[in-house]
């Protein structure tokens, strides 16, 4: 039997999950993603932020402020989200964040069970594929 899962975009979360959905022969993935082209500029990463307010962007912008932005167009800012193969990561320089052991661990003890950090720490280690061990092993 056959099972189709959409997963839309094409981002570092959607491609990771589109790719592990995929290991299974039974399972077909449809991944989409809303860009079109990407600027290869956005593969130097000192110079992916160029690719900021482009095509590439979703171009939202904050809620306005009471307290900061006042050198900016009705207080907003502007909150890049990349469009493309790649997501944000196109855009922000191509960082890559673990997240907040207790951010995880929060979420656990509110009900999100399998989200605590001992729980998805050997994911991401798996996803970084790092050789290093001091490197690797840091958050544990």
């Amino acid at each position: 039997m056959n099972h189709f899962f959409p997963s839309v975009g094409a981002g570092s979360a959607g491609s990771v999950l589109a790719s592990r959905l995929s290991e299974d022969p039974f399972v077909k993935v449809l991944l989409l993603e809303a860009g079109g082209h990407v600027d290869p500029v956005s593969e130097i990463p000192a110079a992916a932020f160029l690719t900021q307010l482009t095509d590439n962007d979703w171009q939202f912008l904050s809620t306005p402020q009471k307290r900061a932005g006042g050198g900016y167009p009705n207080r907003q800012f502007s909150v890049p989200r990349g469009k493309g193969l790649g997501g944000s990561s196109l855009i922000n320089c191509m960082l890559y964040v673990r997240g907040n052991k207790r951010d995880y661990d929060q979420w656990a003890d509110n009900g999100a069970t399998g989200w605590s950090w001992n729980d998805v720490y050997s994911y991401f280690l798996k996803a970084e594929n790092n050789t290093d061990p001091e490197i690797a092993n840091n958050g544990s």
